[in-house]
């Protein structure tokens, strides 16, 4: 091997890591379901989904995660809140959020929640081949409230108690579109309450099948499964060295919509901070009490 060869093949091997590195990064977990879009640009896609239950060795239908995505100078961070694990875990980048008052804080940092929950898929026009699979789902948080909403309908022939049982609960249509630049849930409708299967005795293997189809939701909750608070404050640290090359010219209570993923108008988001002229006092204790994302 030559100087000249040996040069080569350090730059060739050094741009080969970096490729493989971001594609490991970017590395989709493909227990996940995710609405197919049949138009990118307006993000619509339509799809008829079932929350199943849990598998028998737990007994929780669905597990709430809390996680952090930060974006500073075109670099993405994003990971599990230590807080997710329950209410001993601190966070840095949770007591930085919650050190300012309402208007002052930085929704970079503010966390936010997802739903988990194992579901059926009944209809999935954009990708057929997912018709009758199970997956894990991120449910968001407009789509949860109309779970919950339903679950204390005051009309009893529009309540589903309990959406994740194979016979009592129901199936949600998803629909999704475009919103300020992101996917919107907000025409999503959770159906009349019905079994997932005819009942008939045939179908008894099905939902047999259907059940222990189900993933264990403890891994996206259990301690041990989120960095430790020395490494997102080493974390934090490499952040704050970066330079923001983004120009931000509105005031310094604006909330950010781009943050907001779901539901949120810029107007009345503005309006509504506009308005908050005390300082919330939220406590690092109170975190899973008081915390009411937007998105």
């Amino acid at each position: 091997m030559t100087i000249e060869e040996l040069k080569e093949h350090q730059k060739k091997s050094a741009e080969a890591t970096v490729s493989a590195a971001a594609k490991q990064e970017k590395k989709k977990d493909e227990r996940f379901w995710e609405p197919t879009l049949t138009d990118k640009d307006t993000k619509v896609s339509r799809a008829i989904i079932r929350p199943i239950s849990c598998i028998a060795t737990e007994d929780q239908n669905v597990v709430v995660q809390t996680s952090h995505f930060i974006k500073k100078n075109n670099r993405y961070y994003s990971f599990v809140c230590p807080k997710t694990a329950g209410k001993g875990g601190k966070c840095p980048v949770c007591e930085r959020y919650w050190a300012k008052p309402f208007g002052q804080r930085d929704q970079n940092l503010r966390p936010r929640k997802k739903w988990i929950m194992n579901i059926y898929v009944v209809d999935d026009s954009g990708k057929p081949e997912n018709n009758g699979k199970t997956f894990l789902w991120a449910c968001p948080k407009t789509v949860w409230d109309k779970i919950e909403a339903a679950r204390v309908e005051q009309y009893e022939d529009e309540r589903v108690e309990n959406i994740f049982d194979l016979w009592e609960g129901a199936n949600i249509l998803i629909r999704t579109k475009d919103k300020a630049g992101f996917m919107n849930y907000e025409d999503s409708t959770i159906r009349s309450k019905s079994a997932l299967f005819p009942d008939l005795p045939e179908n008894d293997l099905k939902y047999i099948k259907v059940a222990e189809s189900a993933y264990a939701l403890k891994e996206f909750i259990e301690a041990g499964n989120q960095k430790s608070y020395s490494e997102l404050a080493e974390m934090m640290n490499e952040i704050d060295g970066l330079v923001d090359d983004s120009i931000d010219t509105k005031p310094s209570n604006y909330v950010k919509t781009q943050r907001l993923e779901d539901e949120e108008d810029e107007e009345e988001v503005v309006a509504e901070v506009a308005a908050t002229t005390q300082v919330e006092e939220t406590t690092d204790a109170d975190f899973f009490d008081d915390l009411e994302p937007i998105e």
